[in-house]
């Protein structure tokens, strides 16, 4: 049985990329000022949600990095957004 696989949440992906950067685990920790068992537990969500059964196979299933910031959804027009460009 196979299911559709959520999207990674922001936080994922920053996670995601910095460990396909090569980051430890314990430096991806204290970049973003959490503890390491929050970092394996994000891990372990983005390769269930990947389909990836470890660092490397997630590194080969995650879209390039400017290819996730273009197909993400974020805010165009609000407060600090300034006007939409046409």
């Amino acid at each position: 049985m196979t299911r559709d696989r959520a999207p990674l949440s922001a936080r994922e992906r920053q996670i995601a990329y910095l460990a396909a950067d090569g980051l430890t685990c314990q430096e991806i920790a204290d970049r973003l000022s959490v503890s390491v068992t929050t970092v394996r537990t994000h891990l372990a969500h983005i390769y269930e949600k990947l389909g990836a059964r470890n660092r490397l196979e997630m590194e080969h299933k995650l879209p390039p990095p400017a290819l996730a910031i273009l197909t993400r959804a974020l805010p165009l027009v609000g407060p600090g957004h300034g006007e939409r460009r046409q």
